[in-house]
């Protein structure tokens, strides 16, 4: 496919980039994710890849969704769209943020109280923890408990430069289960 990019203007230029956005129905199960670019001008090419998990919500185990970062508002009309972190650098004197999905929280026995969720976030370094936030509770608000957001932020302010893995686990308190996701950011 031909991408026809808008030129950014001087410094802007530098940190110009494409979005580009695909849906597609998939079943639960394990793929890899490959994108590959080639400039037609400059002739430079790049390329990523990446494995994600579409869970099986139908199992009505607690499972959170793949972790997005550094998610910002971008809708230029009425639509919204939001755009986030596909590169997962980040500067070390920054903030992290994140956001992700519940799914399949449990309500309490009566079905009527909602669910009781926390939400703990780490930080690993080389195989051991760098900074552990404090446990919180998920704020649910008006939220349809079948697909909860959450999310939060982690200050990079101590952290040297480095590859690392932000940790994100959600516990529910009412059937005592809990779920987590991991990914890769590097620290500039």
């Amino acid at each position: 496919m031909n991408i026809n990019a808008t030129a950014g203007e001087g410094e802007n230029q530098k940190s110009s980039g494409t979005i580009y956005n695909f849906r597609l129905p998939l079943e639960p199960g394990l793929y890899q994710v490959r994108v590959a670019a080639r400039d037609t001008n400059s002739g430079q090419m790049g390329s990523a890849q990446q494995w994600i998990e579409i869970p099986d919500l139908k199992s009505r185990r607690l499972t959170l969704s793949s972790l997005f970062l550094d998610v910002q508002n971008v809708a230029a009309s009425e639509i919204p769209q939001v755009q986030f972190s596909v590169d997962h650098r980040f500067a070390h004197n920054g903030r992290l943020t994140f956001m992700a999905f519940i799914y399949n929280a449990i309500r309490a026995e009566n079905g009527k109280s909602l669910p009781a969720l926390s939400l703990q976030v780490r930080l690993l370094g080389r195989g051991r923890v760098v900074q552990t936030g404090p446990s919180r509770k998920v704020e649910l608000g008006s939220q349809d408990s079948a697909r909860i957001s959450c999310g939060g932020e982690i200050s990079l302010n101590s952290i040297p430069p480095g590859d690392y893995v932000l940790e994100v686990t959600v516990t529910d308190a009412f059937n005592q289960t809990s779920t987590s996701q991991q990914t890769r950011i590097t620290v500039d």
